[in-house]
């Protein structure tokens, strides 16, 4: 229809045909830059409305740090080049990136910049396809003679946005900074490409492809561009930078944030800055303090902060709430008051903390070294063996992994936690653990520590059962650190295993033969004759009394009866006495299916009546020579225990006792018999103590109620001291127990404190 047409024109449409070529009006630019703009994320832009108040530096705060960057960006230097900044989780990346930006835009050298967000409602802000269109777009808008090439390149190719991000780069953006064009040479030049958290993408492989297309690039430029990417340093990335040929380029440097050595001192200025600002401006300034808040606060605040602008940016916005007092919600963060219901102090570094590990894939491995890192933080870890609870081969030990093992499960935390040659596993933020061991900030991530103390237990017993350790009982049982004492203390709050369970089981056998062989004085050449020993052997059974009355404790296993069996025959090789008879009939129930009825129960109490009677006579007889008395209420005592029903736990929960109150009436004798009777008043005051200091070791009721009778029944034959120390030793310090016994054992609490009483009063007018 327009054969042999020279200059057509079609008015009121979209083109115009001369000479063959398509010439593009108005309506078409709209309809390419509408192509443009579909792929587009105006919303990540510096100064974009959807980003409104984003965050930025204290012009008091980075200032050597900005001035470095700033120089980097107006430097002589015509080629272009690239900067990474990289840091932990919260440093502050976007703040500088934004501060960065604005700057460079208030001085017409900001070319372009995309601020990439996870969290943001606009999906686009986390796709990486959105970048290099959205990059494109305002290079249109700052180079006005780029915008007509860039349009007709869209034209010749409608379907050019579909294709590679490589090739969009190429086509779009650097073919046409090849060489400098006249249009640049005026100044100022924009200079600055502002790309912030790359890591945000939402796709890994997008992120590593924009690093490689960028720098691919840089040695075809011929306009000083700078760009500024700044990202965690996550591990996929940190390939590509530091390993990829690409980037082994001098144009491209990185810069650690971590490595800033002012950035205590800034945030101790951003905080100091802050709460001033609250005491002149707070509409209940009026009711602080001058000097609020202590210098002590701020200082602890730095500590926590671990180099976090967004941790003390969190705290200071909590605090400075126009509908609250400043200085309760400041108790607030630091722990003094309990938040209110409606209070989330720490949302936004909690919505941070909770994305970082859901991305997490071996969760049990991370959870175990992390929970292990903490146990060691607090000293409740088993130190003897000169193990650094932080060096990646050691907990590769403790956690029976494979070498590398720790690396691989760490691989996507390395934004909050880094692992070093002479550091090990570090945890960057000292806020990481406040927020893994509250659940109700960090939900499904919440920290399980008893995995921890499942594989440290675990660990101590292939210790011991593989020979690598001493195993004789100066190395177990009486050191100060003592080995099984951490592995009962583990095993009290572990997820039981089959295997622990059976570590468990053997270890207490260990326990009870060396116990058994104390008795008959086997050890008497090795071991000195003193308290101490009482002491560790005390210590330990109260340990393994709380592992063994665990309601999710497998009581009716193999090994709990070959344990109760042991004990039986340990106490049935001494010369038989009235305590041994109390003793066995307290393991009955645990080896024979014992009817629980009333006849079978009033049975059980037949036996228990001279038994105990014989077992007080016995104590008399040794240390004071007044059988009745103490007989009486010594029966009349244990016959409110014996009237005790607890469940499936009784038989092993009265086992326990029987064997601590054994072993305490079997060093009864053995110390009474090695000394002269006017020592005996001495020792009797001693083991007072040691019973009444056992008390606050014991979990169970029933081991308080034997351990109180105990003292009370030492103290009939002590040696007198000041009345006053008397009274805080034995109430004052013992007011909790005390309280227990009253609700459960009202008998023995009369006793007890009409034993400490009687002490009193003879101390008092001897």
């Amino acid at each position: 229809m327009f054969q042999n047409a020279n200059a057509n024109m079609v008015h009121g449409n979209v083109f115009n045909v001369q000479q063959h070529q398509i010439r593009v009006h108005e309506g078409e630019t709209d309809g390419r830059l509408k192509i443009l703009l579909e792929r587009c994320c105006i919303g990540a832009q510096v100064d974009s409305n959807e980003r409104f108040d984003p965050p930025r530096c204290d012009p008091e705060t980075r200032v050597k740090i900005i001035q470095g960057i700033m120089d980097w960006i107006n430097s002589d230097d015509e080629g272009a080049s690239i900067m990474v900044l990289h840091g932990s989780a919260g440093a502050g990346k976007s703040a500088l990136e934004q501060t960065i930006a604005q700057r460079c835009q208030e001085k017409g050298r900001l070319a372009s910049s995309f601020f990439l967000s996870r969290t943001a409602a606009n999906p686009q802000r986390s796709d990486g396809d959105a970048v290099i269109p959205t990059l494109v777009y305002q290079h249109l808008q700052v180079f006005p003679w780029l915008k007509e090439r860039v349009l007709e390149e869209i034209s010749k190719d409608p379907g050019l946005l579909e294709r590679s991000r490589e090739v969009q780069f190429d086509r779009l953006f650097v073919k046409y900074f090849q060489a400098s064009p006249q249009q640049l040479q005026s100044e100022p030049r924009p200079r600055l490409i502002a790309l912030d958290g790359l890591d945000e993408c939402n796709d890994r492989k997008i992120q590593q492809d924009l690093l490689r297309i960028i720098a691919a690039a840089i040695p075809c430029l011929r306009h000083p561009f700078r760009f500024f990417i700044a990202c965690r340093p996550e591990l996929h990335l940190m390939q590509v930078i530091n390993h990829d040929p690409l980037f082994q380029n001098i144009r491209i440097r990185c810069v650690n944030l971590g490595d800033d050595s002012q950035v205590n001192k800034d945030v101790h200025l951003f905080l100091t800055k802050k709460f001033r600002e609250i005491r002149q401006t707070h509409p209940l300034r009026k009711f602080l303090p001058k000097d609020w808040p202590p210098k002590s606060v701020i200082t602890a605040l730095v500590e926590k902060a671990s180099g976090q602008f967004i941790y003390v940016d969190t705290v200071m916005r909590f605090v400075a709430w126009t509908h609250a007092r400043p200085d309760d919600r400041l108790n607030v963060i630091l722990a003094m008051a309990p938040p209110r219901r409606d209070e989330q102090p720490f949302a936004n570094l909690d919505e941070l903390y909770t994305y970082i590990f859901s991305c997490v894939e071996d969760c049990d491995t991370v959870q175990r070294v992390l929970g292990v890192i903490w146990l060691a933080s607090q000293n409740k870890v088993f130190r003897s063996l000169h193990c650094s609870f932080s060096d990646p081969v050691h907990l590769e030990e403790i956690l029976s992994c494979r070498p590398g093992d720790i690396h691989l499960a760490f691989a996507d935390l390395p934004s909050v936690i880094s692992i070093s040659e002479g550091h090990g596993v570090k945890v960057l933020h000292a806020s990481l653990f406040d927020f893994l061991l509250d659940s109700t900030r960090s939900g499904s991530h919440a920290l399980d520590l008893a995995l921890a103390h499942q594989s440290l237990a675990t660990w101590l017993w292939r210790k011991v059962n593989s020979g690598e350790v001493p195993t004789g009982p100066v190395n177990l049982i009486l050191r100060d650190d003592s080995m099984l004492s951490y592995f009962f203390g583990h095993c009290r709050s572990a997820h039981l295993s089959k295997e622990l369970t059976q570590a468990i089981e053997r270890t207490a056998l260990v326990l009870m033969n060396f116990l058994g062989e104390l008795a008959q004085d086997k050890w008497s050449s090795a071991i000195p004759a003193n308290l101490d020993v009482v002491k560790h052997c005390d210590h330990l059974l109260s340990r393994m009394s709380v592992v063994f009355t665990r309601k999710d404790f497998p009581r009716d296993s193999d090994g709990c009866v070959v344990l109760v069996e042991k004990m039986r025959e340990m106490w049935l090789q001494r010369p038989l006495t009235g305590a041994d008879d109390l003793f066995i009939w307290m393991l009955t129930p645990t080896i024979e299916s014992t009817d629980r009825s009333a006849q079978a129960r009033g049975s059980h109490t037949r036996k228990l009546v001279p038994a105990l009677q014989r077992a007080g006579s016995r104590i008399s007889t040794m240390l004071a020579r007044n059988e009745q008395y103490l007989g009486r209420h010594v029966i009349e005592e244990f016959q409110e225990l014996a009237g005790d029903e607890s469940g499936a736990s009784r038989g092993m929960k009265l086992t326990l006792i029987a064997s601590r109150l054994m072993f305490w009436m079997t060093c009864v004798q053995r110390y009474t018999d090695s000394h002269s009777s006017s020592k005996i008043s001495d020792i009797s005051f001693t083991w007072a103590k040691y019973a009444h200091e056992a008390v606050r070791l014991s979990y169970d009721p029933l081991s308080i109620k034997v351990l109180m009778l105990l003292t009370a029944t030492l103290l009939r034959h002590a040696h007198q001291l000041d009345p006053t120390t008397v009274k805080y030793t034995f109430t004052v310090e013992n007011e909790g127990a005390l309280k227990v016994l009253e609700s459960l054992f009202p008998k023995t609490a009369k006793y007890y404190k009409d034993q400490v009483n009687a002490y009193i009063k003879r101390c008092t007018y001897s």
